[in-house]
């Protein structure tokens, strides 16, 4: 059924075409057994225009799952619909659908979600996105479709200064029709426009005024790159004289000749001290690409080993090796062992995942990458709104690593939604890292969207 289904997708559109097909390895029968497959299929201008998924069954046959299809293209060739279907009696039945709309600019300003109900169309949920003349985003909200009405659910409205750097980033709810405030950050810069501190504050109902929380130093070496960045406190935020700081952690930052972070030293002011809490420590290859990331907590008297991450990639930057274990009874316990292979045109050919035995990495699940045709891998981002960021171990089981979040504005967000457009996670990062380490233990397993400021890239969550 899988090969019958690939070829008339081949006989209905001869234009680039790309298929993923997963295997797991059985280990009593010492073989690869098939699990699932993707089938993708472009239009005249490679833009994705449909992805089938395959799961192949206990009858041993290949079973649709579910497709996606993209369609409206605007003259800049972004789609305008992108709709889910699931494999249900025998038909293709409507699911989920997303509606978009971009400025000329290429901002999006609408994406709209609804649920196949019945026989039409039903409003879930909708994000509205505004900007200024210069592109900057002044505002980011989301509406919820209740009895027929669109409700309030959140929004981040923001304000920069006259060199296009955010100054203010506003968080309030929906409530009783209006917005409502919650939170706000504020920053400042010196005259050469570096970040030297942000405020972070509270909406205090009673008095109705932003009442300050925590306050965010930073300092910098003599060649501008982020030394130190240190946390306060306000312990009495009903003082009638302004905030009173108390200093409570910090955070310092080490690097290498060439500029990179090879030490992030977290620590606790207690008791008139600095006491340890937790580091992180990088090192590079002879390419200057990222090697080792070794996360650490401080211990009564020493550091203890928590979660150890090592890279290998070739000269271009591929990765080839994503290594990761996690430090358990005094030696390290291997959860994830994936490497890349790649053709001549450096697109990924097969990804292969390896167990840990507890002696010995054994065979676990590889994906084969089937291409007609050589094509830029970034053809597979079906949007070229969703710029590319790296997640990895993708799957994974809750603790992944992002790089390249966007911080074009000096701060960034970090989104997680579920395939329905449901925000699970949020979090506001606050340093000048474009790269951080993610940890969502408790996320349950499915398909997920991880949104790193603009910035797009599809997540699977692995069972415990």
């Amino acid at each position: 059924m899988f090969l019958l289904g690939f070829h008339l997708l081949q006989a209905q559109d001869t234009n680039p075409l790309l298929a993923t097909k997963s295997e797991q390895w059985e280990m009593a029968d010492q073989t690869w057994l098939p699990t699932d497959s993707s089938v993708y299929r472009y239009n005249e201008q490679e833009r994705l225009i449909e992805r089938v998924d395959w799961m192949y069954a206990v009858t041993e046959e290949w079973q649709f799952i579910q497709r996606w299809l993209y369609s409206d293209f605007d003259e800049a060739d972004r789609w305008g619909v992108w709709t889910i279907q699931e494999w249900a009696a025998d038909e293709w039945q409507n699911s989920v659908r997303y509606l978009e709309d971009h400025d000329e600019s290429g901002n999006l300003l609408l994406r709209q979600q609804q649920q196949w109900l019945g026989d039409e169309w039903q409003n879930l949920t909708k994000n509205e996105r505004t900007y200024d003349a210069q592109g900057n985003e002044l505002s980011d909200a989301d509406f919820e479709w209740i009895d027929g009405a669109w409700v309030r659910d959140e929004q981040h409205l923001y304000g920069y200064n006259e060199q296009g750097q955010i100054v203010a980033d506003t968080f309030q709810r929906g409530n009783a029709g209006e917005w409502e405030n919650i939170e706000l950050i504020t920053y400042e810069y010196d005259e050469a426009g570096t970040l030297q501190s942000s405020i972070r504050s509270s909406w205090d109902f009673y008095d109705n005024a932003w009442l300050a929380d925590f306050q965010y130093l930073y300092s910098y070496d003599e060649g501008g790159l982020l030394e130190r960045e240190v946390t306060q406190q306000n312990v009495d935020p009903f003082s009638y004289t302004g905030p009173v700081w108390e200093t409570i952690r910090r955070t310092m930052y080490e690097y290498n000749e060439a500029d990179q972070e090879i030490l992030t030293l977290n620590q606790e002011w207690n008791n008139g001290d600095w006491e340890n809490s937790g580091r992180i420590m990088t090192e590079y290859g002879s390419f200057g690409y990222r090697s080792l990331f070794l996360f650490q907590t401080w211990g009564e008297e020493e550091w203890v080993n928590e979660i150890e991450s090592r890279f290998e990639r070739d000269g271009v930057g591929n990765v080839l090796l994503i290594q990761r274990a996690i430090w358990r009874d005094g030696e390290w316990d291997y959860v994830f062992h994936l490497r890349s292979t790649y053709d001549d045109n450096g697109d990924v050919a097969l990804r292969e995942e390896k167990a840990w035995d507890g002696s010995e990495f054994i065979n676990d699940r590889r994906t084969n990458f089937y291409r007609e045709r050589a094509i830029m891998s970034s053809t597979l981002v079906a949007q070229n709104t969703l710029q590319s960021i790296q997640l990895y171990p993708n799957p994974n089981r809750g603790q992944f690593f992002l790089e390249g979040i966007d911080r074009t504005n000096g701060t960034a967000q970090l989104k997680v939604y579920t395939t329905k457009g449901d925000i699970v996670h949020r979090q506001v990062l606050l340093t000048h890292q474009s790269s951080m380490l993610v940890q969502l233990p408790d996320l349950p397993m499915g398909a997920y969207w991880v949104n790193g400021q603009r910035r797009v890239v599809s997540m699977m969550r692995q069972p415990k």
